[in-house]
């Protein structure tokens, strides 16, 4: 087994095996498929490299490998490229992960005159009718055939949700380089692709877009497109659709089910995420690994006209083991501040997880057997905005003192069900004191 020589970043482990199964599956599809570009896949003469499918796991490899220098390469060879945004987005996208995770403004600078001529080419491709109704979109949904012609899917709305975001990327990136009157231009246009998006698909009474399909919700969510009055009820609709119609199974290509995880634990419904994650039976990772699986697979079914089984295109979810169940995320680039809260699925008693990042290592353990544990570090000059699900800030202990009082600790704030506390550099454990059933709905996230 060959690869390019990334350095393992971070690691996770659970209560439970099938998780703990995905997981590792998720860390080897995309270690065998950098080699220095990220290939296609390593098993057959399509081995060039696919922006669209390296895309979808680049969130999951920053958590598990330091990515900063390979994809700063990656960059530099794909400048240039002008098709749809579901494959040339990553020209854009790819420069602000690199700035979030890494402090990486470099990448911003070296890459926002591309992303501004590559925004003009999606404009002038937005303007012709169904000008993306053809495209890859949600690559490769669940299907029986599994040949070449049947795995495209809403092109239209997966290629309109990247465009937008791509524009408000893009914008971020003029802020960050000073150029202001850039920044107004493109949040102006992203507001405009927004409107149009949801005057276009959205359907008011379902509460769905377009077909109705998972992915229809889940991109406009995952990247805030939904107006904010209609979001609660958008995301319950996609919850009844995967419950529902889809029961409790993965229904998505390589974009929904990147953001499906995220979307409903974000959106109070971190259980459904939890099953449909850990599933054994079609399509699902565990149907995968129950015939084998090491690796994740280009398709959901073993059989097709495109038979690779060691693919990285559907490691996607692989970053919500770190940003979601263990809760780590950057709150300023370069983890100069960290968001800790992390989602306890009911199937889950324990998580252990530590990410080495650019300001030293993170962890973010919590154990809910006798009653709920945390455990954090958070490394020197950083600071961390801590979540602990508790009725209120006087059931939170941290090293047996009240967690208000203990050194190195402000409590902030109650919301939605969790003590917020703004935490400094060192080693911590917090509990919560007293009988309490922990809800899940107080895990998601505010958006």
């Amino acid at each position: 087994m060959v690869h390019a020589a990334v350095e393992p970043a971070g690691e996770f482990q659970s209560s439970d095996a099938l998780l703990n199964h995905v997981h590792h599956n998720f860390q080897w599809g995309v270690k065998n498929n950098l080699m220095g570009i990220p290939t296609d896949n390593p098993t057959r003469n399509e081995r060039t490299p696919c922006l669209m499918d390296s895309m979808m796991a680049e969130g999951t490899a920053i958590y598990n490998f330091d990515m900063n220098n390979f994809y700063g390469k990656w960059l530099a060879d794909i400048q240039g490229g002008r098709d749809d945004p579901n494959w040339s987005g990553d020209e854009i996208l790819l420069p602000m992960l690199l700035y979030q995770y890494y402090g990486n403004t470099r990448a911003i600078e070296e890459n926002y005159e591309n992303s501004k001529r590559l925004l003009e080419a999606f404009a002038t491709q937005a303007a012709k009718p169904h000008a993306w109704s053809g495209s890859f979109g949600d690559w490769c949904p669940p299907m029986q055939s599994g040949y070449y012609k049947d795995c495209f899917s809403e092109g239209e709305i997966v290629n309109t949700s990247v465009y937008y975001r791509a524009t408000l990327l893009v914008a971020k990136m003029a802020e960050i380089l000073g150029r202001d009157s850039d920044a107004l231009i493109y949040r102006q246009r992203a507001e405009s692709i927004r409107r149009n998006f949801n005057s276009q698909f959205y359907n008011q009474a379902s509460h769905t877009y377009g077909s109705g399909a998972q992915v229809t919700s889940v991109m406009p969510l995952a990247f805030d497109m939904t107006p904010p009055r209609e979001q609660a009820a958008v995301a319950h609709a996609l919850f009844e659709r995967l419950t529902g119609v889809d029961h409790s199974h993965v229904g998505t290509g390589i974009f929904g089910t990147r953001y499906l995880f995220d979307v409903l634990i974000d959106n109070g419904f971190v259980d459904a995420a939890f099953t449909a994650l850990t599933q054994t039976t079609y399509p699902s990772y565990g149907d995968q690994i129950r015939m084998g699986a090491t690796t994740t697979w280009e398709q959901w079914h073993y059989l097709g006209g495109m038979e690779t089984h060691d693919h990285a295109m559907y490691a996607g979810p692989g970053s919500t083991f770190y940003s979601r169940l263990a809760g780590i995320r950057p709150a300023e680039p370069g983890f100069r501040q960290i968001l800790i809260r992390p989602a306890l699925p009911k199937g889950l008693t324990w998580v252990k997880c530590s990410l080495k990042t650019v300001m030293g290592k993170i962890i973010s353990n919590w154990d809910t057997r006798n009653g709920l544990e945390q455990e954090i570090t958070i490394p020197p000059n950083a600071t961390a905005l801590l979540y602990v699900p508790a009725e209120g800030a006087e059931q939170v202990e941290e090293g047996g003192v009240p967690a208000a009082k203990a050194a190195g600790v402000s409590f902030l704030r109650m919301e939605n069900g969790n003590a917020v506390f703004s935490v400094g550099s060192g080693s911590y454990r917090f509990r919560v004191r007293g009988k309490r059933t922990l809800s899940r709905r107080s895990m998601s996230v505010e958006r």
